[in-house]
């Protein structure tokens, strides 16, 4: 790009990123029979954007370490964003030509909230919402590839973060998001202490690894004797993507019931004894 033109010479701008926002421009002349000179300043970009990193993990899908991408692999993750419907209601127009990449679990709706503290932070401080993908390693990533989500918004007090998944509970950072290089980075892996309402919303998948909870086929927030009796009931037997395969591998079967809803229903057994917890979303409405 030329900025500058005189009978005696011309000089094209060069552009270096630093990072935080701050771009350097390098400008060099080229004034004949006098040598090049070199100059340099560093500019201030400002924008609305918030560049977005989080990392979660799905109970469901969740084997030792990481998530299992069955659903991929079954190619049955649909193209198009699925959280149209109640009662998420949202009609973003996320869509691929094709799964970005072969690590990808599943879709997850994440949700921009400007508050002063985290119990404050209800749906009418809802600020953004972008549909997104889940990676087996727990990388939040965009529809195209790339792990720094973008928001075209503002802060006006302090940001947290929801994550809505179609048959896990829903989670909200429990601390806001913090700049740092100009990205805001979130880990809800590390511990109960990461999302609102700790461990009565959510869930130790392994020793010091945290996850969303599974078992809510209707997303109501509980997960409890309907996602059984009326959702599992009806689609047991059936493939695809289907709201009662808690676990994930595109089949409904006695293992999502019993191995992920069973447990986080706090049901009873066959004795009547109480058996696990009776998890409910802590997300403030």
């Amino acid at each position: 790009m030329q900025v500058g033109t005189s009978p005696a010479y011309t000089y094209n701008p060069q552009f270096a990123d630093l990072g935080n926002h701050i771009l350097r421009a390098i400008v060099t002349d080229n004034i004949p029979g006098n040598g090049a000179d070199t100059v340099s300043w560093n500019i201030e970009v400002t924008d609305n954007a918030l560049r977005i990193s989080l990392t979660v993990f799905l109970e469901g899908p969740f084997e030792n370490i990481q998530m299992n991408t069955f659903l991929n692999d079954e190619d049955v993750i649909p193209l198009s964003q699925p959280y149209y419907d109640v009662p998420w209601n949202y009609f973003g127009t996320e869509e691929v030509l094709s799964i970005p990449g072969i690590n990808i679990v599943d879709w997850i709706l994440v949700e921009l909230r400007d508050a002063p503290n985290a119990g404050s932070a209800t749906s009418a401080t809802t600020i953004a919402q972008k549909a997104a993908f889940v990676e087996k390693d727990g990388t939040v990533r965009g529809i195209d590839g790339s792990a720094i989500l973008m928001f075209e918004n503002t802060i006006n007090e302090q940001l947290f973060v929801v994550i809505w998944h179609r048959d896990h509970l829903g989670i909200l950072s429990a601390n806001p998001l913090v700049e740092t290089m100009g990205i805001y980075n979130y880990d809800f892996t590390t511990s109960s202490g990461q999302v609102f309402g700790g461990a009565a919303g959510y869930k130790e998948l392994s020793p010091g690894v945290w996850g969303m909870v599974g078992g809510d086929a209707n997303a109501d927030g509980e997960v409890d004797g309907f996602d059984n009796t009326v959702y599992w009931n009806a689609q047991a037997g059936t493939k695809g993507y289907k709201s009662a395969d808690f676990g994930m591998d595109s089949e409904v079967n006695n293992s999502d019931k019993n191995e992920v809803w069973f447990p986080n229903s706090g049901g009873s057994s066959k004795t009547t004894k109480t058996y696990g917890q009776n998890y409910q979303c802590q997300v403030p409405e």
